[in-house]
């Protein structure tokens, strides 16, 4: 904050900071978010070969939905304000569960990664390490595992940008019968 006092006690102010930008790659929605940038700055954001522009925001958050499908392995750069950042898309997946255990495992590139996972009543975050293979379990102790839990993960890069799958679910299917319109 900065600010200047009178002699009777008011003040003015105003925030400042100092940018540290980073990404935030939605591959399922076809996101780019991007945080803590200058603000009111032309951003660029290249993922691979093709281009878009943005403005970022007062707060300097950016958001881009680009027309292309989102990867894994796509190439993200995002840059403006003398900040550039780059990021390659994680492929992450979350590949069975085990209910007698409330595990979850999949796979990711080798590193921490973050689990979120909520059964319907409780929610509990996980941070596995995948291994040299990319293999990872997550054992919860809050939670139930099962049909119907449900949660994403992110796996960070080393400067703090991110892919982020938002959203994970395990099946639970049910059926409904209205007689009285004859559906089901």
């Amino acid at each position: 904050w900065l600010t200047q006092y009178d002699e009777d006690g008011d003040y003015s102010g105003n925030t400042w900071r100092i940018p540290n930008p980073y990404m935030r790659v939605r591959p399922l929605s076809n996101n780019v978010y991007g945080s803590d940038w200058p603000q009111n700055t032309e951003i660029m954001l290249k993922i691979n070969t093709d281009i878009w522009i943005a403005e970022s925001d007062d707060y300097g958050y950016v958001n881009f939905y680009p027309e292309v499908d989102i990867i894994p392995g796509d190439i993200i750069e995002m840059s403006g304000g003398g900040f550039t950042k780059s990021h390659t898309v994680i492929d992450l997946k979350y590949s069975s569960y085990d209910e007698t255990a409330d595990t979850l495992s999949g796979t990711a590139v080798p590193g921490e990664l973050t689990i979120y996972a909520n059964d319907g009543t409780n929610y509990e975050y996980e941070y596995p390490i995948a291994d040299s293979d990319g293999n990872w379990t997550a054992t919860f102790d809050s939670i139930e595992i099962g049909p119907g839990t449900h949660g994403s993960m992110t796996q960070y890069d080393e400067d703090g940008d991110n892919t982020y799958l938002q959203f994970w679910y395990i099946p639970a299917p049910s059926i409904s019968v209205y007689p009285l319109y004859n559906e089901v």
